[in-house]
């Protein structure tokens, strides 16, 4: 049988408030008598009982995270993912992770029933592209806290500012000298799904600090994106021209850079002495190259 409060009061010969109390971390108690009915909790291998904590207070001290089941739209950089559970530790909260398909997500019937098997007091959405409109009617409808990830929204949005990053990103490079700056994106047209607002805040930026320059930007598109052949010549077709490129703004960098760098090296080119590398995603660091920090 699963060892009680009450159980650990009468061990301890002190009211079962006291025990609850310290369980808690209450400071109004001294540390030795925290450390004291902890240390009895452990002898005893008592567990908290989260059913009846909620009952109680009427939260379950924990946050879900939900995301889609494509991870093209619903990524989350594994660092962000580690500071939102540091700070919720720092809280006594819990965060209950899932990817969860769309079917379920675009259902009014099943989110509910979902949320509920969840037990959360709130969620927190990584959803990059538009989010599907009935579950962001469902989460109004049930009035639950939620705050929404990489999406622009007018209000309980966390995001990055991409117009800024798409600037610094050009200023960086403008600094170290060049003047034939690229800014390489895919073509999403024949995707499904609109482009997330990066698509466009990014090279906006770079825009406004090449003409504060005195400079003309230079877009160069990937129509096959997700080929890397056609990425490798489509590089090399590039760094071929007379007038080549000296430094390329990625703006998808973990779809490209093994292309890039693919191409530089059958031209016999090197990073950084001949060309410059800089994205906003993690694979940049990994390989030594220039990065935009954002999340």
């Amino acid at each position: 049988m699963p060892v009680t409060q009450a159980q650990l009061a009468q061990y301890l010969n002190v009211s079962q408030e006291t025990v609850s109390a310290a369980l808690r971390g209450d400071s109004r108690y001294s540390q030795q008598t925290r450390d004291l009915v902890i240390q009895a909790a452990d002898k005893m291998g008592y567990r908290l009982n989260p059913g009846a904590r909620a009952i109680k207070t009427g939260r379950h001290h924990a946050f879900g995270l939900l995301l889609s089941q494509v991870g093209s739209v619903s990524g989350i950089p594994w660092a962000l993912q580690w500071n939102i559970q540091e700070r919720m530790a720092e809280h006594d909260l819990h965060m209950v992770m899932s990817h969860v398909r769309d079917a379920r997500l675009n259902s009014r019937q099943a989110l509910p029933r979902l949320l509920r098997e969840w037990s959360v007091d709130g969620l927190i959405l990584s959803y990059r592209d538009a989010p599907p409109e009935s579950l962001v009617s469902t989460l109004k409808r049930m009035d639950l806290p939620s705050v929404w990830l990489n999406v622009k929204r007018s209000v309980d949005c966390v995001r990055p500012d991409d117009m800024d990053a798409g600037r610094k990103a050009c200023e960086r490079l403008l600094a170290l000298g060049h003047r034939r700056i690229v800014y390489l994106a895919p073509d999403l047209s024949d995707q499904p799904g609109g482009k997330h607002y990066s698509f466009t805040e990014r090279p906006e930026g770079y825009v406004r600090a090449m003409r504060e320059a005195g400079l003309g930007p230079c877009f160069e598109s990937y129509s096959s994106f997700f080929d890397p052949n056609f990425a490798i010549e489509r590089t090399k077709s590039l760094l071929q021209r007379p007038d080549r490129p000296t430094a390329f703004i990625v703006h998808a960098c973990d779809h490209l850079l093994y292309s890039i760098l693919e191409a530089v090296r059958e031209l016999n080119l090197s990073v950084p002495e001949d060309l410059s590398i800089l994205g906003f995603e993690g694979e940049c660091t990994k390989m030594g190259l220039l990065q935009v920090e954002q999340f």
